[in-house]
Order: structure tokens, then sequence, then C-alpha cells
């Protein structure tokens, strides 16, 4: 009876509490700054950028993050184009939901690849995921 209710035990212990420890952990990931490091084309084909656009940064803290996007502009100069501040998100298991300075949700499907480096994937036409990623971004810490 003692092995039994000891083996219970160990067992509620692994499996009770493996999901949330697992969202957790996404949510601790998320936090800090980044830098884009690639873009794609819905197809999968790699979108060229420049060195200007991998100035672009997204800072995630708790509940709140501020991004900087950068491109040549008309005097073919790099700088920032757009930019915001205290905007919400929220991360549910592998679904980012970012709110823009406009106030619409943008949702996202986000695959952390190793601590350093996350994919996302966006939504084609049908409201579904597509296959292929649509941004790399790496921690810059």
């Amino acid at each position: 009876m003692k092995k039994t209710l000891t083996f219970l035990l160990l067992a509620f212990i692994m499996f009770g509490c493996s999901s949330n420890d697992d969202l957790e952990n996404s949510t601790n990931l998320i936090l800090g700054k980044w830098t884009l490091e690639a873009k794609f084309f819905d197809s999968g084909a790699n979108k060229d950028i420049v060195e200007c656009e991998k100035k672009s940064d997204i800072t995630f803290s708790m509940n709140t993050y501020n991004f900087n996007n950068f491109r040549i502009n008309t005097n073919g100069e790099c700088g920032p184009y757009e930019k915001g501040g205290n905007l919400e998100y929220n991360l549910k298991g592998d679904i980012l939901e970012i709110k823009n300075y406009k106030d619409e949700l943008r949702e996202v499907k986000i695959l952390f690849i190793n601590n350093n480096t996350f994919e996302l994937y966006e939504k084609n036409q049908n409201g579904n995921f597509n296959n292929n990623k649509s941004e790399i971004w790496k921690r810059n810490n």
C-alpha cells in the first residue's frame, strides 16, 4: 500500500505540473531585447534585407513590449521609420498576441529554436498559420 501511494504521488508530481512549467518557461524566455535576423516570403524564400533593417529591435517586458523598425530613407540613410512603446502582448503557449500602436491585435505563432533565437509564423488569408516562417529574431542582451 505504501509503495502504491508513493508511486501515485510521484506520478502526480511529474505529470501534474508539466504543461504550466512549459508555458512559464516560454513566457520567461521571450523577455529581453531581440533584433531582426531575417525575413521570408510566404513561399519560404528568403527576403534579402539590408543591414539597416537588421537594426530593427523589439524588447519584451512582463506584459508590454517596445519596438523600433529601421529602413533606408529617401536620402539613402538608415534610420527608424516606425516605433512604439509600452504596447501590450500576451503569450499563450506558442501563440503570441501583439497589439500595435493603433490598438490592432496581431496573432503570430512563435517557435523558440533555442534560448537566443525565435521564428515567427504569420496567418494566411484563410486564418491558418503558414508552414513557412516569416521572420527570425536573435537575442541581443
